[in-house]
Formats: structure tokens, C-alpha cells, sequence
């Protein structure tokens, strides 16, 4: 402190007092300009942290909001299905929907699809577990042309084997007989697929003119289920926007 002091005397003994002042100002500024810098790092990431902490409570509550949506979609479905295979008398009655996986190296997501919903006669065994996050590519073909026609009917898997190989290898160790699949749609594109079937073990195969208007009826109630607008915006409107943090 000494030493300042001794220098402030010699620049206004040798400088005047204006060389002194400046000296001090020019000391100042820099101290001055720090204490601003620190309050603002502290402020901003006080803001900062506020703001994670209210994005991590909206996506708490998207969350949840999903899961309630979900839970009563499934609760729905089933009843449905239920309805469907007794109507239609098949031993099971599945549902499989359409979700995004992780992508590939250049950014091309992967697509799978797994059984959400299942109804089975009490001698019938449930299968949906086994056919649980599959790609869409392992049966592309058969996929495209269910999307393109709407449904497809196999009267008789084994014998059209040959026409549907990758079916008979995923569905005759779960003795199907006769299969109707029909596809769901959302607002711009097909989200899944019911299909239901007889077993081995069943005298008929699938009445075609009478399931094909009854699972067509049951499919449009799935798609009713959710009102896609409304779960649109229940979901979006609180989304995080990234220059929001």
C-alpha cells in the first residue's frame, strides 16, 4: 500500500494531479469490470438453473400425462379386442403398434413393432411377448402391401406358406391356422395393425365376409381412442424449446 502511495506522490509532484487520477481510474476499471462479470456469471446461472429445473418439472408432468393416456388406451383396447374375438370366434385377437428406435449413422431412424394388446380363449396361450420391439424390415414386403390393400386374409397358413414365408415362420409354432390382419390409422400415416387368428386345434377357419366388417368396425374405435389432436397439444404445449432452455 506504501508503494501505491509513494507512486501516486511522484506522478503529481513530477505530473500533476490529473496523471494521478487517471492512474486511479485505470486501476479501478478493471476491479470494477470484474465485480460485474462475477455477479453476472452468478445471476445467469441462477437463471439458468431455474430454467432447468421448471423444463424437468414440465417434462415430469408430459410424462405423466402420457402414462395416464397410455394406461387407459390399454384399458380400452383390450375391452375391444375382447368384443372382436368373440364376434369374429378366434382364439387370439393382438394388437401391434408402430414405434421409432435409435438411429443409424446418418441420422435414419430404425422402426419396430411390438404387441400393445392381447385377448386369447382360456385354452389358447398368449404370444405378445414374443413379438415384442421387431423391426418393420423383417417384414417389409408383407407390411407394405397390408398398408397399400388394408387387410390381408390367409385362409390357411400352412398351406400358403410359401406366399407368406415370414409369417409362417414367426406364427406356425404358435399353431395359426387362418389369420386377418387390418391396419390402423392416426392423422397422416398407419400406426399399427390388428391381427386375429384361429388355432390348429379349431374346427373353422375365419369367416372372411363377416370378420373383415367387424374388425374394420374395431379398428376405428382403436383409432378413436385417442383424440390425436388433443394428445398433440397435451404433449407439445409445454415442450421445452431449446432457446428456452
Amino acid at each position: 500500500m506504501s508503494d501505491i502511495i509513494q507512486f501516486l506522490t511522484y506522478l503529481v509532484t513530477n505530473h500533476g494531479y490529473g496523471a494521478a487520477v487517471l492512474f486511479v481510474v485505470l486501476g479501478i476499471i478493471p476491479m470494477l469490470l470484474g465485480t460485474i462479470i462475477v455477479v453476472l456469471k452468478s445471476s445467469i446461472g441462477k437463471i439458468i438453473d431455474k430454467r432447468i429445473a421448471a423444463s424437468a418439472e414440465k417434462d415430469k408432468e408430459i410424462h405423466k400425462e402420457g402414462n395416464r393416456i397410455r394406461k387407459q388406451f390399454n384399458k380400452n383396447t383390450l375391452e375391444i379386442l375382447q368384443e372382436l374375438a368373440e364376434e369374429t370366434n378366434v382364439d387370439r385377437a393382438l394388437i401391434f403398434e408402430y414405434s421409432n428406435g435409435t438411429s443409424n449413422l446418418v441420422g435414419m431412424p430404425f422402426l419396430y413393432m411390438s404387441v400393445t394388446a392381447e385377448v386369447v380363449t382360456p385354452n389358447t396361450s398368449p404370444v405378445g411377448h414374443l413379438y415384442q420391439k421387431m423391426n418393420l424390415s423383417v417384414a417389409s414386403d408383407f407390411l407394405a402391401k397390408l398398408e397399400t390393400t388394408g387387410y390381408i386374409y390367409i385362409e390357411n397358413l400352412e398351406s400358403q406358406q410359401n406366399e407368406y414365408p415370414v409369417l409362417a415362420h414367426f406364427m406356425l409354432p404358435n399353431n395359426v391356422k387362418s389369420a386377418l390382419f387390418y391396419s390402423i390409422t392416426g392423422i397422416d400415416e398407419t400406426i399399427g395393425f390388428i391381427v386375429i387368428t384361429t388355432v390348429t386345434n379349431c374346427k373353422e377357419v375365419l369367416d372372411k365376409t363377416h370378420a373383415i366388417p367387424t374388425i374394420a368396425k374395431a379398428a376405428q374405435k382403436i383409432s378413436a381412442l385417442l383424440n390425436f389432436s388433443d394428445l398433440s397439444n397435451n404433449l407439445d404445449k409445454n415442450k421445452r424449446k431449446w432457446w428456452r432452455l
